[in-house]
């Protein structure tokens, strides 16, 4: 028996305190904002009286704020600190490491970092007197820094994933859920061998994922038609958010308005998959 999106309802119990609503982060208009009047058939009059077919348009996005509401201080991912890795330093060039991951390290010791294996090579008799100590003793000041390093990059993740929290929770369950479909959008776009073509299902797992997580990321998910008020969105073939229209990182960017509201979308999703945390 197929399962249905009812399947995956839950009905909040009478004491849970439903979501604060407030509103999406304001932007300045531009000669790039989209249209806001409703999309036409896609047809048009012909000289005898019927109707033609003619090239449809993409959909335009729906206006992020009211024209009534005010944009004065509305929160914005910009106004967010910029995240800094902590990175790691060759122990022979002292050259700093580029980008997390990037530089090998000693497959006996486990420990001591090179940009290269060049530099390994050069440190070999030296490391030589010390790989063993190292490996079956884990010098103690290595260690610290290990854990220096990683504690630190541990505590910047969860400065992130809190500020993305907080920013969440200023907006209407509706315009959250726009934003985690989009979430979803750009990292199926970074990473589509995991999920193919059918973007639907992979969509219903990532919201599977997402209720696994704390429930103050989307609260709206554990409320009763939550899940099938989230899916009607993305199922709508006028809508920005219809999954099966395609769409390119510069829609996305173009869409928001923002450039740093694609690496907002991408730290989303690094909380679905475990990679984000408070």
């Amino acid at each position: 028996m197929q399962a249905t999106v009812e399947d995956y309802e839950d009905v909040v119990p009478a004491g849970d305190a439903q979501m604060n609503g407030n509103e999406l982060p304001g932007r300045k208009a531009s000669t790039r904002d989209r249209p806001t009047a409703e999309i036409s058939s896609g047809r048009t009059k012909t000289a005898s009286g019927g109707t033609g077919a003619t090239a449809t348009s993409q959909p335009p996005a729906k206006p992020i704020l009211d024209q009534d509401q005010s944009l004065k201080g509305l929160p914005r991912p910009e106004d967010l600190a910029p995240y800094r890795p902590i990175l790691l330093e060759c122990h022979t060039c002292k050259k700093p490491e580029p980008s997390i991951g990037a530089f090998i390290k000693c497959p006996f010791c486990k420990v001591t970092p090179y940009c290269q294996k060049s530099c390994k090579k050069d440190d070999k008799k030296e490391h030589k007197k010390h790989c063993a100590r190292l490996g079956n003793k884990h010098s103690e000041k290595t260690i610290e820094t290990v854990q220096d390093v990683q504690g630190r990059r541990d505590a910047a993740g969860s400065s992130i994933a809190l500020d993305i929290r907080r920013l969440l929770h200023k907006f209407k369950p509706e315009n959250a859920m726009e934003l985690w479909i989009d979430a979803f959008r750009l990292w199926a776009l970074e990473n589509n061998d995991a999920t193919g073509k059918c973007l639907n299902a992979g969509f219903e797992e990532f919201l599977n994922q997402l209720k696994e997580r704390e429930t103050y990321w989307a609260p709206w998910l554990h409320e009763k038609q939550g899940r099938k008020k989230c899916m009607a969105l993305t199922q709508d073939k006028s809508s920005w958010y219809y999954l099966e229209r395609p769409i390119t990182n510069k829609e996305l960017r173009e869409h928001y308005d923002s450039k740093d509201y694609t690496s907002f979308l991408v730290s989303m999703a690094k909380v679905v998959h475990g990679e984000l945390a408070i």
